[in-house]
């Protein structure tokens, strides 16, 4: 028979499972406090430690891959890429974009130690006003003067050499060709020395500009300019099977002695004008005279700030009626011009009602807009397609570089472009007398390459 159990026996059971039941409790609250620890130190060092230096990694490689570096070096507290020039607006512009997009963060230039030849300019990035990546990034940049000069040295001497080639393989036909187009040119020089002269005797540019304060909306009257003895380049009807070309050479207005190399081309090129510039008029007269076609290249203003632009930008800071009165004088001081581009403005075309007051204007003079493309991020083609309004976009900067190997490929490039849609735009400068000289080269071999040189009404 078995035994029964005393009350002493039960009560130290009792005492026996309330001690199980407690150790429970202690082991199961440990293991919580445990495993929320490791937790929590887990998670700090991920979004302290892990998080950044992943991010921090992705981010040099955004750089390498946009900026595309000469060298770089990448140090535990910094990241230093180095450029062989300045960057570009666009390529700022094109990673400032894609930080935004990818992971969500605000990027700062911080310009340290800048000057003509060389400059510092640090990256910060911050995610509502604070800055999240510890380590810091550099873009440093510095142009070999010695090595730009000898560079130089060397287009000259590549265009010294071909002209000899040119003479020895053309001597019977293009020696006499050459002789007189550089006497054309010398006379021509010549004439506009005398144009200058006259000009100032007629009109003051002072008066101009005090005019224009007081009264900006009266109409500018156009100077006077001689009859050049020159003969305007005359657009023959273009073959539907041959490639169209259309080159817009912008800035003019500054007193670049460049600007006859293009003049004396004598085939089709659309000239960009920037108004108000002490030149604009005076190259304004000459080439209109020549028969080529005019557009403004209006200042506007670009990301890196309103000190990188003249003085007479479209700002985002003006309200529509100020920046419609403003086209609107562009326009009455240069008339024949038949459309605009945009001079800068990556912050500008990417400004809904800003592109909206400009295009506006345009629509009611019937000029087009060319987009010259500083931003990915413009807005022009669907605005001037709200306004009816012509739309043109560039395809290829010409003369990123002064290097005529470099332009040459350009223009590869550019005839590539027009192969596939059957027409390009390509943009180069008023400054770059190299250009003018691989432009001539291109003109003479468009026959074999297929394509043609034409203004935008042949687009």
């Amino acid at each position: 028979m078995p035994a029964r159990k005393t009350p002493f026996a039960k009560k130290k059971t009792s005492i026996s499972a309330k001690k199980i039941n407690l150790f429970k409790k202690i082991n199961f609250k440990f293991v919580f406090l445990a495993a929320f620890t490791i937790f929590t130190t887990l998670t700090i060092i991920y979004v302290f430690f892990l998080f950044p230096q992943k991010l921090s990694d992705k981010i040099q490689r955004n750089l390498i891959e946009i900026y595309k570096p000469i060298d770089y070096q990448n140090f535990k507290s910094s990241f230093v890429i180095k450029l062989k020039h300045k960057s570009d607006d666009f390529v700022d512009q094109k990673f400032i974009k894609t930080v935004n997009s990818k992971y969500s963060l605000n990027v700062k230039f911080e310009s340290i130690n800048n000057n003509i030849n060389k400059g510092i300019t640090k990256i910060v990035f911050y995610k509502e006003q604070k800055k999240v990546i510890d380590k810091e990034f550099y873009i440093y940049w510095n142009i070999n003067i010695e090595k730009e000069v000898k560079k130089k040295e060397k287009n000259i001497e590549v265009i010294k050499q071909e002209k000899r080639d040119i003479n020895q393989e053309n001597n019977q036909i293009d020696l006499d060709n050459i002789q007189k187009k550089e006497k054309i040119i010398k006379n021509n020089q010549k004439e506009f020395k005398e144009i200058k002269q006259d000009q100032k005797k007629e009109i003051s540019y002072e008066k101009i500009e005090e005019k224009r304060k007081n009264e900006k909306q009266e109409k500018i009257k156009e100077v006077p300019v001689k009859k050049l003895q020159t003969n305007k380049h005359k657009e023959k009807p273009i073959p539907e099977n041959v490639y169209k070309i259309a080159i817009v050479i912008d800035d003019v207005g500054y007193s670049y002695n460049s600007t006859y190399d293009f003049l004396s081309l004598g085939f089709p090129l659309t000239f960009a004008i920037i108004p108000e510039l002490p030149h604009s008029k005076y190259f304004y007269n000459i080439i209109k005279n020549y028969g080529y076609d005019i557009i403004l290249h209006i200042p506007m203003e670009p990301e890196k700030g309103l000190q990188f632009v003249e003085n007479n930008a479209i700002t985002t800071a003006m309200n529509k009626e100020a920046i419609k009165t403003e086209i609107d004088y562009f326009f009455d001081l240069y008339p024949a011009s038949i459309g605009a581009n945009n001079h800068m403005g990556s912050k500008a075309v990417s400004n809904p009602s800003l592109m909206s007051a400009v295009i506006e204007e345009l629509s009611k003079k019937e000029k087009f807009w060319l987009d010259s493309m500083t931003n990915i991020e413009t807005v022009s083609k669907e605005i001037t397609n709200l306004y009816n309004v012509k739309f043109y976009k560039r395809d290829v900067f010409l003369d990123n570089e002064k290097d005529i190997s470099y332009i040459r490929n350009s223009m590869t490039t550019l005839i590539n472009e027009a192969k596939l849609k059957g027409f390009a735009i390509g943009i180069g400068h008023i400054q770059t007398k190299e250009l003018a000289f691989v432009l001539k080269e291109f003109y003479k071999k468009r026959g074999q390459l297929g394509f043609e040189f034409v203004s935008f009404k042949n687009l």
